[in-house]
């Protein structure tokens, strides 16, 4: 599969008070039970949006990759609506106004392609 979901399974947000699964781990868990279609969902240790906890990343070939961060298990009900729309996109750009809610205010990045 060319197109890539990361979700960060170390994140925790600072208020987290240290008690269970980590809620990055509880919401690739979560996503992993039914992940969006044509995507491929990858564990990954860590990327680096620590203050803006909890972080999922899109990327594919020659498209730029977005980081969002501040996600819950509510982005979940958006998460095949996201992942169509970078998916349909020849660059990985997404607009604002056309991001499902829950990935509107999250952006952290976007890396260019390389």
């Amino acid at each position: 599969m060319s197109h890539l979901i990361h979700v960060c399974v170390t994140c925790r947000p600072l208020d987290w008070n240290g008690e269970g699964e980590r809620p990055g781990a509880l919401l690739y868990q979560a996503a992993f039970e039914n992940p969006p279609k044509d995507f491929e969902l990858r564990p990954t240790e860590c990327l680096s949006g620590c203050k803006r906890a909890c972080t999922m990343a899109f990327s594919a070939p020659r498209k730029a990759s977005l980081l969002f961060g501040d996600l819950s298990q509510d982005c979940l009900t958006d998460l095949d609506a996201m992942a169509e729309l970078y998916r349909a996109s020849a660059d990985g750009l997404v607009p604002w106004k056309e991001r499902p809610a829950s990935f509107r205010p999250g952006l952290i990045a976007r890396i260019p392609t390389l």
